[in-house]
């Protein structure tokens, strides 16, 4: 779930952002061939003069709107070369088959994203499909690279400013962007999560300052110790007391952040909630989580080219459950 926010960059440009300004020019994007863009081996957007991969990408797929055009429907595309080609077994004859891409083919996901058109508070409610390599960050600087491209060079996205300069007020003119930030919504607690499930491993973390290990430590950029905890199976009060415990440990172990892992959560799903050590209290702090939508008519595939409407349907319906917000 995430709350999407319409605003200039920089912020000081007195200039109005809206969702539909921010939508029109990623369907002009879209309807024009141009919302394609390049990422490199880490993920990464590329920027315009960097040579990448045409396979590794990002792009809108489809776009569309809902009848009465309350919601706005988009299907983004994430293509990786590098991943490994999809194996098939045959348990009767013991054979496996590697399915290797085509000419110009890359192994491809596909994450629908719905967006609730209504402005709450100057924010936007919307609902995002966790879908292997498409990150909600990946999205943002996607959307990002879009709408910078649309403002640069363009005399529409300009400002007026009063600065000093040599003791003197003079009127500079500024350029600035649209942009549409992405905040995932808090949704859930270690303490209701506990309730629910039951607590699978705690990961303690430090940085280590000094390095002995194979390498040049000048290399790394930083280096991390981890202990692993895993407790017998552990729920309820049981385990809250024994996590209060061992973060009071690793505070006095000179710790700085504890990772939890909790199992056995509505539909089988986990949660890995992950937090600094001098934080008061990580029981009652909120933190996003996934929730899986199940029970689909038919089997759901990992990449499309045009929108799943069923797949869209369940989404609207988690953006209109007012529980989840």
């Amino acid at each position: 779930m995430w709350h999407l926010t319409p605003e200039p960059i920089p912020r000081e440009a007195p200039k109005d952002v809206s969702l539909t300004e921010v939508l029109e020019i990623l369907e002009g994007a879209f309807q024009n061939g141009n919302a394609f863009v390049h990422l490199d081996q880490d993920g990464r957007v590329c920027s315009p003069d960097e040579d990448g991969d045409i396979k590794n990408c990002i792009y809108i797929a489809d776009l569309s709107y809902s009848a009465e055009g309350r919601y706005c429907y988009l299907l983004l595309n994430r293509g990786d070369p590098d991943v490994v080609h999809p194996s098939f077994i045959n348990p009767i004859a013991r054979t496996v088959t590697v399915v290797p891409p085509g000419e110009d083919e890359v192994q491809g996901w596909s994450a629908h994203l719905v967006i609730d058109m209504n402005e709450r508070h100057g924010k936007h409610r919307a609902c995002f499909e966790k879908m292997q390599n498409v990150s909600t960050t990946l999205v943002q600087r996607y959307f990002d690279a879009l709408l910078k491209k649309a403002a640069d060079d363009n005399p529409e996205y300009q400002f007026e400013k009063m600065v000093i300069q040599r003791g003197q007020d003079v009127e500079v003119v500024r350029s600035y962007r649209p942009a549409l930030t992405i905040n995932r919504v808090p949704s859930s607690s270690l303490k209701k999560d506990i309730e629910r499930g039951f607590l699978s491993a705690i990961n303690l973390i430090r940085e280590v300052e000094e390095y002995n290990g194979p390498g040049d430590p000048s290399t790394f950029r930083s280096i991390e110790q981890k202990l692993t905890i895993r407790p017998a199976h552990m729920s309820g009060d049981r385990a809250k007391d024994f996590i209060r415990q061992v973060s009071d440990w690793g505070r006095e172990q000179n710790f700085s952040a504890v990772q939890f892992e909790i199992k056995g959560l509505e539909g089988g799903t986990s949660a890995h909630p992950k937090f600094e050590l001098e934080q008061a209290d990580a029981m009652e702090t909120l933190y996003s989580r996934t929730k899986l939508i199940d029970d689909f008519n038919d089997l759901l595939q990992s990449c499309y080219s045009s929108m799943n409407m069923e797949i869209v349907e369940r989404i609207v319906r988690e953006i209109g459950n007012e529980g989840n917000w």
